[in-house]
């Protein structure tokens, strides 16, 4: 099912792990901890993953319709769960850790979500390394 809320897409899988009120922590900590205009929620079976607009319709002066057509999105976070326990993951681009990656792991998704979203689209987030092990 997909729909369309307040200008966001937002992708859900009926058979996710994730119940309602978890994908409302979400939502709600990315709207107040955020000044990000347009992104998706997707809702997987086992994970969440937060998508950023690659373009701002604020500072773009072409028409909506054209706007719309061009836009694209890219994978900032993902929240796994396993258990209890949440995962917040970022995608890292180097070759001996290529791929999704653990920063944090806590049965509390409201802080990992407060903890990690104010960093979703700034190089902050690159501050953030693999869970347990020690800086670059």
């Amino acid at each position: 099912m997909n729909f369309l809320k307040m200008g966001r897409l937002y992708f859900e899988k009926k058979n996710s792990i994730f119940k309602n009120e978890e994908k409302r922590i979400v939502e709600k900590v990315l709207r107040k901890q955020t000044d990000i205009e347009d992104y998706i929620i997707d809702l997987e079976k086992d994970a969440i993953l937060i998508y950023i607009a690659h373009l701002k319709k604020s500072e773009f002066g072409f028409d909506f319709e054209h706007f719309k057509k061009i836009q694209s999105y890219i994978p900032k976070l993902r929240i796994v769960k396993e258990n209890e326990n949440y995962q917040m993951q970022r995608f890292c681009n180097l070759l001996n850790h290529y791929g999704w990656i653990t920063m944090e792991t806590s049965f509390d998704l409201k802080k990992l979500c407060e903890t990690y979203f104010p960093h979703i689209d700034k190089e902050s987030l690159l501050e953030f390394w693999i869970e347990g092990e020690k800086g670059w």
